[in-house]
């Protein structure tokens, strides 16, 4: 996962494009849909089937598009199960390269993580394995820079931060490697030169269920990464310093013994100065919260929304035509949106899909219907998004063959 908003003491991703959530754990064909650009209606769009690659991948990881080769388009790079990494072009599906590593076949690898992490500015590739190892490519040919052990079971897709210049002057970023072991460490992991060094290493002790997400938690003007574990806590990490026993991390219980499984989400609301974080739990019910540090670090609820359903993916933010924001949130068969503020909400569909099968949303502009996709349909408002939320979401979903 690699951070894309945008903070004053932050310098603009080079290179990614994004990072695209599997449609399924089993993902046996590449397909690229392009959504036409002209000929909005009511009536709704169209999807274009671009190409269709058999790509014959088994993988939970997140596909991420980059421009690691320096061609007019970017690349599509991933990971799956038999311990491949792969590259395909963007532009036709060809598969440019795929390496194979000296491990058994059922050792999975992390999805990758692609920064300029030499300072160089050109693209490198991370990935961890699942027994400790972490692995740094050059984008352009994918020779090995670097490959050590560091831990002892990478799992979670790392996340990538910009540090601030160094005193030559020289941009790099940082990788965040996540530990699924006992002590459930998050290792900071910077390249100096061909040589992978661990920053710092926080002790979690609790399993993380998704990537780290970024925020502005805790302080005006400072970044946080944000976390979710399995035990029901939010963790909030300086991405830059760790200083045992003081306030640079912060490990904060939302829900006892209950699941947070995926990436919270974080966003600024009106007239504020630090970012609400909003998180799903594995029951359905979504939190909206503010962080307090008096008298003890707390996330203090504004609002909780009970979905009545297991979530499928985590909560998406936002705003309609007339720039009132949504937490969309996909759940087994039904989505639901809630207004951001008030909590209030908006629409509940029913049964979507009518197969419960879990689907993706993908957050497009204000004028733009949303997408989502199920393992062989494609969901799409018929009306852009605002006036359906306006109307209460009656009648205007409809199906459309995703094979």
């Amino acid at each position: 996962m690699r951070i894309s908003k945008m903070y004053p003491d932050t310098i603009a991703p080079r290179g990614v494009v994004s990072s695209i959530s599997p449609l399924s754990s089993f993902l046996f064909t590449l397909m690229v849909l392009a959504i036409p650009s002209m000929g909005i209606t009511q009536e709704g769009q169209s999807l274009e089937l671009l190409y269709s690659t058999k790509a014959n991948l088994t993988t939970p990881n997140p596909l991420v598009a980059a421009d690691i080769v320096h061609t007019p388009d970017p690349e599509l790079i991933i990971t799956d199960v038999r311990g491949r990494l792969r590259v395909f072009s963007a532009a036709t599906g060809e598969e440019i390269r795929s390496l194979r590593f000296n491990h058994p076949d059922d050792l999975a690898l992390t999805a990758p993580a692609v920064g300029d992490f030499t300072g160089d500015n050109a693209l490198e590739v991370a990935i961890g394995t699942q027994d400790g190892e972490i692995i740094v490519f050059k984008g352009s040919d994918m020779s090995v820079i670097a490959r050590e052990h560091i831990g002892t079971d990478f799992s979670l897709q790392p996340t990538v931060v910009t540090l601030p210049p160094d005193e030559d002057g020289v941009v790099r970023e940082r990788m965040f490697f996540f530990d699924d072991g006992s002590e459930g460490n998050i290792h900071a992991v910077d390249l100096v030169g061909e040589t992978l060094s661990v920053a710092w290493t926080y002790p979690s002790r609790s399993r993380l269920n998704s990537p780290l997400s970024i925020g502005m938690v805790r302080e005006a003007g400072r970044l946080d990464l944000v976390g979710s574990t399995a035990d029901g806590y939010v963790l909030l990490l300086d991405p830059f310093e760790y200083i045992p026993n003081q306030r640079t991390h912060d490990k904060v219980l939302v829900s006892q013994g209950t699941q947070i499984p995926y990436t919270p989400l974080t966003w600024m609301e009106n007239g504020a100065n630090r970012e609400t974080v909003v998180v799903t739990l594995a029951n359905g019910e979504v939190l909206s919260m503010r962080y307090n540090r008096v008298p003890r670090p707390t996330l203090e609820r504004n609002w909780s929304v009970p979905t009545r359903s297991q979530p499928v993916s985590a909560p998406v933010l936002l705003s309609d035509g007339r720039g009132t924001p949504y937490i969309i949130q996909a759940t087994h068969g039904n989505v639901a949106f809630i207004e951001a503020e008030s909590g209030s909400m908006a629409v509940r569909t029913e049964d979507i899909d009518g197969a419960n099968t879990p689907f993706a949303l993908l957050p497009q502009s204000r004028s733009f219907p949303l997408l989502g996709f199920s393992l062989r349909r494609t969901i799409q408002l018929t009306e852009p998004y605002d006036s359906w939320l306006r109307s209460g979401g009656h009648g205007s979903l409809r199906l459309k063959s995703g094979e």
